[in-house]
């Protein structure tokens, strides 16, 4: 039998063994022990405080209830939605949503970031002295942009870094004014490259090096600056501006120029509208990170723009775009090497089904419907039946074939950018990748039947090394050859 103050002593060990609590509103603080003093409430020993989303980790904490506010200055891990910050000190009003702190590490999906000074809230977190990387090695990842400040925009997955350095395994390589890297990129079929000088050589440029600095005033107004050199057209160079008026408004603005070619330019915005749609990403929809909605009125107005070797000017060129079905309807009035102005309307379908998809192969068929019709009478009417077999054979390597037929091709088009090595024959089409950890070797094939013609054959090797990547792409039937420099 127990005696009763052998249960007073096991209640009282227990209570003193146990974690203590506080709450008050949202707010709700457990540790091995608190303490009570006016308006400061002290907790020490595997604390652990939530507040809304917010969970924070540490072991001694200050909660001052008139400023309410916290404070941790022996160590913290502080969950912030979906950023995940640790380090020496921080300190968080719970009214503004704001904080700041100092010595500390930042995690937020693929991308680790440090500073020296934090302040932060929802829309803004901001460092001081930093560096970022997406490899997450330490204390020397293989590469790094280290910088006097940093922003990161949860909001948008935008992370800025201004007055930085780029260093390639440890070694500083290049003074970066600017540098952007989209979180999303991955997600919308792009990549975010090393801000290192593009290299490459076509027909028309010769060999040619062209460096980008990028500017940033605010994420709603950015864009880039560019020098280049090419063997065929001396030096040249040109200016973008990217704008957001507001998550429906958005658009680009760009000149450029050399004294072989003269100027050329062009706008396009974007406004988007109708129901919003699960978000998903396009190859071509650059600024999709903000906003996914179904119709898209997209404005060009160009002025000797390249395209397929031809001076092309728009003025103006408007589509409506259905991003479910992906169909368009739109037109203008288009010149081409100053020629004279055409008048164009245009409408397009694209149905695409995946009609098998298992252990790692896919069937996916699809038409595409598409007319035009220019001034004078002239028309163009072509209709397209696709098959795609997809197949995933292992980690080391996929394939790809595919068969494309022409159900109907009636007139053609009045303009040489439209029609640049069109041939009105069916397609087939490969595509065989090789996988080496994070290294891969692409080949793409285009012939034409029935005399398997080559259309398009590209080569494209990449040698990843963990956390970036480097390499070239050598389009055959074109003879265009660029260096890849790439985050991966």
């Amino acid at each position: 039998m127990v005696k009763p103050q052998n249960i007073f002593i096991y209640l009282l060990f227990f209570i003193l063994s146990s974690s203590i609590a506080f709450a008050q509103d949202d707010l709700i603080i457990n540790a091995d022990s608190i303490s009570y003093e006016k308006d400061i409430i002290r907790a020490d020993g595997s604390v652990e405080a939530t507040f809304k989303d917010i969970k924070i980790l540490g072991q001694r904490l200050v909660y001052n209830v008139a400023k309410r506010s916290v404070l941790l200055d022996s160590g913290f891990t502080f969950f912030y939605g979906d950023v995940i910050i640790s380090g020496r000190v921080i300190e968080y009003e719970l009214d503004s949503d704001k904080g700041r702190g100092s010595f500390v590490d930042i995690n937020y999906e693929n991308v680790h970031l440090e500073g020296k000074k934090l302040d932060f809230d929802r829309e803004e977190i901001k460092l001081k002295n930093a560096s970022f990387n997406t490899c997450g090695i330490k204390p020397d990842p293989h590469y790094r942009v280290s910088a006097g400040q940093m922003s990161l925009y949860p909001k948008t997955n935008w992370l800025v870094a201004f007055w930085g350095i780029f260093w390639l395994d440890n070694i500083p390589t290049l003074p970066v004014p600017v540098y952007v890297y989209d979180i999303e990129a991955e997600r919308k079929g792009q990549h975010n490259i090393l801000p290192y000088p593009e290299i490459g050589s076509n027909d028309d440029d010769g060999l040619f090096v062209n460096e980008s600095i990028i500017w940033y005033a605010s994420r709603e107004l950015s864009g880039s600056v560019s020098i280049k050199y090419a063997e065929k057209k001396s030096l040249g160079g040109g200016f973008e501006a990217n704008y957001i008026f507001n998550q429906d408004n958005q658009g680009n603005l760009r000149i450029y120029g050399n004294p072989y070619d003269s100027f050329w330019g062009g706008w396009t915005h974007h406004y988007y509208f109708g129901p919003v749609l699960a978000k998903k990403y396009l190859p071509t929809d650059i600024l999709s990170a903000s906003t996914f909605k179904q119709m898209d009125l997209e404005t060009n107005l160009t002025l000797r723009e390249w395209i397929n070797y031809e001076r092309v000017s728009k003025t103006p060129e408007i589509f409506l775009k259905f991003r479910e079905p992906n169909f368009k309807i739109g037109g203008g009035k288009i010149s081409e090497n100053s020629g004279e102005a055409i008048a164009k309307i245009n409408a397009a379908l694209v149905l695409e089904h995946v009609a098998y998809r298992n252990d790692g192969f896919g069937i996916i068929p699809s038409i595409s419907l598409d007319y035009s019709r220019y001034s004078k009478g002239r028309y163009w009417w072509k209709n397209i039946g696709r098959i795609n077999l997809e197949k995933k054979w292992s980690d080391f390597i996929s394939t790809g074939v595919g068969y494309s037929h022409f159900i109907d091709n009636q007139g053609a088009s009045p303009f040489l950018y439209e029609m640049y090595r069109f041939i009105s024959s069916d397609q087939i089409h490969a595509d065989l990748k090789l996988n080496f950890g994070k290294s891969t070797f692409l080949i793409e094939a285009v012939h034409n039947l029935p005399n398997l013609d080559p259309y398009d054959i590209d080569y494209t090797l990449e040698a990843g090394i963990h956390c970036y990547a480097l390499g070239f792409r050598y389009r055959v039937m074109r003879r265009e050859f660029n260096l890849i420099f790439k985050i991966i």
